[in-house]
This record gives structure tokens, C-alpha cells and sequence, in this order.
């Protein structure tokens, strides 16, 4: 009866570590393959090339008050 035990145990642990081995060869398999459509997707994906920036006018800052105000970088007490 203990020898009939240890062998459904022992067939069980084998058929348990056999199971274990066909999951992490499934998983790696669906990694590789999605690894592979993902570089076939950015293979047909074309890149343009970035836009060209344009220099911006610098205009002198008019001073509309009497007072520069530093922290809002504005002229202050002007028209209202």
C-alpha cells in the first residue's frame, strides 16, 4: 500500500514538473512571438523626420508702467 503511495506521488510531482516546463515554454514562445510583431510593426511604421523650428521675434518689452515688477516679469502701474 505505501510502495502503490510513493508511486502515484512520485507520478504526480513528474506530471506536475512536466506541466511546469510546458507553461514556461508556452510563456517564453508567446513573449518571442509578440517580441516579433511588435519589430514588425515598427519595421512598416514610417518615421518623419521632426519639424523644422521656426527663430521667434524678439520684441522689446513695451513699458506701459512706472514700476517693473521682477517676480511677474511685468510692467506695473501703467494704463488702466
Amino acid at each position: 500500500m505505501a510502495t502503490d503511495l510513493e508511486a502515484q506521488s512520485a507520478a504526480a510531482s513528474t506530471a506536475d514538473s512536466a506541466t511546469a516546463q510546458q507553461a514556461g515554454a508556452i510563456a517564453a514562445l508567446q513573449a518571442q512571438t509578440q517580441a516579433s510583431e511588435v519589430a514588425a510593426i515598427r519595421r512598416t511604421i514610417k518615421r518623419r523626420p521632426a519639424r523644422k523650428q521656426e527663430e521667434a521675434e524678439k520684441t522689446p518689452l513695451e513699458q506701459s508702467g512706472s514700476t517693473y515688477n521682477v517676480w511677474y516679469h511685468k510692467w506695473a502701474g501703467g494704463n488702466r
